[in-house]
Order: structure tokens, then C-alpha cells, then sequence
């Protein structure tokens, strides 16, 4: 058993007539339909959110969607911005992912709904604690809510710990799945009392994931690229457009976690604040970038292979750092591909990324680096993780 193999039983585990009940929730049939995706902002669980709903952005007729840390929200409040939504979608949705049930800013909104007794909107929570202070309230409110199990333990250490995915990549990676599902359903017109039988065919599609992320690992392609992530001198610069820029965020969080441990290497302890390659994990377009060298590595996803990503890829060859490309159709020359023609590229890209930083875990602990909980939660002050 693998963390993929735990995200599909996960899945599986659903409550049919509660996953059902979301669906129809979300589902905008001949209304318009407002949604608000909420989450911890930086944190995994909401740009899963993010990525999974990418198949609404097109129907731009029925749905209005917004996401919690967005620059043209439309209200300063979340009372504000239902207020508004309502004002042109029949169906208002409030979508939240907390692993907890207490994530701090989700909650405070919860808290703020109710006490203002928006009985029209309709609430919907993912989490893996239904008791929890975010699961009660939603409850009393008669909103929806899923339950998808996270880490079995946190006491494990190293390939214990590591078969588990780093951290709650489990839970995370189930997240974006189910999200991704219900709206590839809602794209294609499925009614909500047919959505279950579609649900259980089309999360058999992680199979032949696995299977395309086993053949990857044994290219050439792939273990390079492992050997300049367990360099600790090597910085790494992710990019990606649109959809595909929440992809290598997501990532970008775990390499942050993990990258610091091949300072062992060195003969020096982890240190999140020491200036070395393992700690220099950028996401191209966000603040404070600094520029490429020859040290660096840059990586890129791209379902198409084309459009920004090109002029990154030109700008990495003139300083001498390697690229690489996760791609669905793509193919550049100097750039070294993982091709990942699967099912559904955007979601898979995500299991293909955490398979990528666990097997990095694997390689660590075989040079007797210890990894469980305490050491990867450490090495962030106040991360969303």
C-alpha cells in the first residue's frame, strides 16, 4: 500500500446520499449558481479546492465562483459577499476544506454566517473531524458535509511514514480528487441521481494514474530530476499558468518541508533559515524571486507544453540551469519531460508531484536521514501544511 492506494479507498469510503446531497448542492441545473471556496489561505486543502473545481471555470453562464484570498472578492465580509452573490445567483454555496474542522479564518466565517442566520446559503464542508467546531455548526445549520480521512498516525517514522505521503498529502490529494469529480459531473450534465454511479467509475481512473506515475519513475527523466532535488546546493524555481500555477504551489509547500533535510548531507542540521539551495524553493510570479543560475533547476507544468512557460525555459538555458516539464501533450528541446497523459492531467499532476517529494523521502531515509511528523512540521513556522 501506497498514499494512492490510501486516496482511492478514502474516496471510496464516501457516504453515498451525503456525497449525493453536495452534489446536488453545487449542482446549478437551470439556476445560476454562486459558490465561495474557503480554506486556510497558503494552506494545501484550498488550493486542492482550487484545482479540483478548474472544469467550472468554463461555464461562465451558471456559475459565479470566488475563492477565499482572492484581490476582487465581492465583499469585505463574508456576510458582504453573500450578500452580493445573492444578489444575482439563486443558489449562494459556501464550499470549505479543513482537515481539522478549526481552521482559523474558515471558522470565524462559520461563526459569522450563522450568528447572522444566512439560512440561504447553502453550506458545504469537507473535513475529516464531522464533530469538530466547523463540522457542528454546519450541522446545526443543515448544511452538507463529507468526511475524508487523513494521516492513520502521526507516530511513524521514516518508510512508515513516508508510505503515507509527507505530511497530510492523503487527505489533500483526496480533496482536489473528489472536488475534480463532482465538477467533471456538473461540466457534463450529470443529474445528481445518477452522480454516485458516475463518482464510483470515474475515481477508478486513479489506477491507471498510478500505473502511468510507475512507468515515469523508472525514466531516466524522472531520477534526474530526484537527483537534483536531493542536491542541497540546487535551488528549484516552479511555473505554471493559471491552473497550473495552483498546481506547483501546492508542491512548492512540500518542497519546503522536505528539501531542507538534504542539508544532512552537508554535515548540517536543517536549518529553515540558512541561506543554501535546499531552503531556495520558489514559485515563478511570486514576490521577492530572485533570478535563476546555473544551480537551479527549473520546473515546469503544462498540460499543453506551450504559451509563458517557453520564455522561462529560454531564460533558464542562458544562465545553464536544467528544466524539466510535466506535461500532457508537450515537448521542448533542452527540456527534460515526465509526460503524464492520463485521465485528468491537472489532478494527476498533483499525485505525480507528492509521489516525486515522497520518493525524495525514500532516498533520505536510506542515507539514514530521519523523517516523521516533528522533523517535517519543524522545519515551518506557522506553515499551512
Amino acid at each position: 500500500m501506497n498514499f494512492i492506494d490510501d486516496i482511492y479507498n478514502n474516496l471510496n469510503r464516501i457516504n453515498p446520499a451525503e456525497l449525493t446531497d453536495m452534489y446536488e448542492s453545487l449542482y446549478a441545473n437551470n439556476n445560476s449558481c454562486a459558490i465561495y471556496m474557503d480554506g486556510q489561505v497558503g494552506g494545501r486543502s484550498l488550493e486542492g479546492l482550487k484545482i479540483g473545481t478548474h472544469d467550472l471555470s468554463p461555464m461562465v453562464e451558471k456559475y459565479m465562483i470566488y475563492c477565499a484570498g482572492d484581490s476582487h472578492s465581492p465583499g469585505r465580509t463574508i456576510t458582504e459577499i453573500f450578500d452580493n452573490m445573492g444578489k444575482v445567483c439563486k443558489k449562494c454555496n459556501y464550499l470549505c476544506a479543513s482537515g481539522t474542522g478549526k481552521s482559523d479564518d474558515p471558522y470565524r466565517n462559520l461563526i459569522e454566517l450563522a450568528g447572522n442566520n444566512k439560512t440561504d446559503i447553502l453550506l458545504n464542508l469537507i473535513t475529516s473531524y464531522p464533530d469538530s467546531p466547523m463540522g457542528n455548526i454546519v450541522q446545526e445549520q443543515d448544511g452538507n458535509m463529507l468526511e475524508l480521512k487523513g494521516r492513520k498516525s502521526n507516530n511513524y517514522k521514516n518508510s512508515d511514514y513516508i508510505q503515507e505521503g509527507l505530511l497530510e498529502d492523503e487527505l489533500e490529494l483526496a480533496i482536489t480528487e473528489l472536488t475534480s469529480v463532482i465538477s467533471r459531473g456538473i461540466f457534463q450534465g450529470i443529474e445528481p441521481n445518477e452522480f454516485y454511479e458516475y463518482y464510483k467509475k470515474t475515481i477508478d481512473e486513479i489506477n491507471t494514474t498510478q500505473y502511468k506515475i510507475g512507468e515515469l519513475q523508472g525514466t531516466e527523466e524522472y531520477k534526474n530530476l530526484l537527483e537534483n532535488l536531493i542536491n542541497p546546493v540546487t535551488s528549484v524555481f516552479s511555473c505554471g499558468r493559471s491552473v497550473n500555477n495552483d498546481i506547483i504551489k501546492m508542491s512548492n509547500i512540500r518542497l519546503g518541508h522536505v528539501r531542507p533535510l538534504t542539508m544532512n548531507r552537508l554535515g548540517i542540521d536543517p536549518n529553515a533559515v540558512l541561506r543554501i539551495g535546499a531552503n531556495k524553493n520558489y514559485v515563478i510570479g511570486e514576490s521577492c524571486t530572485p533570478n535563476m543560475d546555473e544551480n537551479s533547476i527549473l520546473l515546469c507544468v503544462s498540460k499543453s507544453g506551450t504559451g509563458k512557460i517557453e520564455k522561462y525555459v529560454e531564460d533558464a538555458h542562458k544562465v545553464g540551469a536544467e528544466c524539466f516539464l510535466v506535461t500532457e501533450k508537450g515537448c521542448m528541446e533542452d527540456v527534460k519531460t515526465l509526460k503524464l497523459d492520463t485521465p485528468n492531467f491537472y489532478t494527476d499532476s498533483c499525485f505525480l508531484l507528492s509521489t516525486i517529494l515522497t520518493d525524495l523521502g525514500y532516498k533520505l531515509v536510506d542515507e539514514g536521514v530521519e523523517i516523521n511528523e516533528d522533523v517535517l512540521r519543524a522545519l515551518h513556522v506557522k506553515d499551512k501544511i
